[in-house]
């Protein structure tokens, strides 16, 4: 069986021995999409391989997001099972970019996930979006929306 190939909305791991791995595609995901899937138990290929799942296996998931996926987000962590092979499948989303994993900002670029460089992750904090004066900066007005009366009384 295969579920097809990885995307920027899809992720793959063979085992949960990649949660580490796992994070950092969360995060990369959230951080350009804002909603996304990831499975254990199935090749980079998309070939179902399997994953032992047991109530301590999809809490150790559970954990994991919630150490490492900052600001918090609540995933649906379920068991299912694909032509008798048992998998678990992570649906997560969030609205509160920039997501970290382990303290890190990561992009989805195709199936890949990278490291945010430091003047990426400015933009997503709106560091220089006040940096300067209002003063200094060009209106958004129209010259109809001005009120000159309060301008001349200023």
């Amino acid at each position: 069986m295969n579920l097809g190939k990885e995307t920027e909305t899809l992720e793959f791991k063979k085992t949960t021995g990649e949660m580490k791995e796992a994070m950092v595609s969360i995060s990369a995901i959230l951080n350009k999409h804002g909603i996304g899937t990831l499975y254990f138990g199935v090749k980079p290929n998309g070939d179902v391989i399997g994953q032992d799942v047991s109530e301590s296996s999809l809490r150790d998931v559970s954990r994991a997001v919630y150490e490492n996926i900052k600001p918090q987000i609540y995933p649906a962590i379920d068991e299912v099972v694909v032509g008798e092979k048992h998998l678990i499948k992570v649906e997560f989303s969030g609205e509160s970019a920039p997501y970290s994993a382990a303290g890190r900002y990561y992009l989805r670029t195709a199936d890949e996930d990278r490291e945010v460089t430091p003047e990426e992750l400015k933009v997503f904090f709106g560091v220089n979006k006040y940096r300067e004066k209002w003063e200094k900066g060009k209106s958004e007005a129209t010259s109809k929306q001005i009120d000159k009366t309060a301008i001349k009384a200023f």
